[in-house]
């Protein structure tokens, strides 16, 4: 995927870099919402999380930009 970069925007629900990258390495595609991608993944201690992951516009790779438990999907 090359290099990840975490935005500020991505923790705004109180997720860590950690946790985000624990789900990023467990994750599945799900869909694209605009230029989005949309992935599902897991963090160690079994937390689902949906992360939204773009382009980089600061350099080569990709960021993510939105992080939030799959708990709070349906709320």
């Amino acid at each position: 995927m090359g290099p990840v970069r975490i935005t500020s925007t991505a923790r705004k629900h109180k997720l860590s870099n950690r946790r985000i990258r624990e789900a990023l390495a467990t994750s599945v595609f799900i869909e694209m919402d605009g230029d989005m991608a949309i992935y599902q993944g897991t963090d160690i201690t079994g937390l689902d999380i949906e992360l939204g992951i773009v382009k980089d516009d600061r350099g080569p790779g990709y960021a993510v930009v939105h992080a939030m438990p799959m708990k709070w999907r349906n709320r």
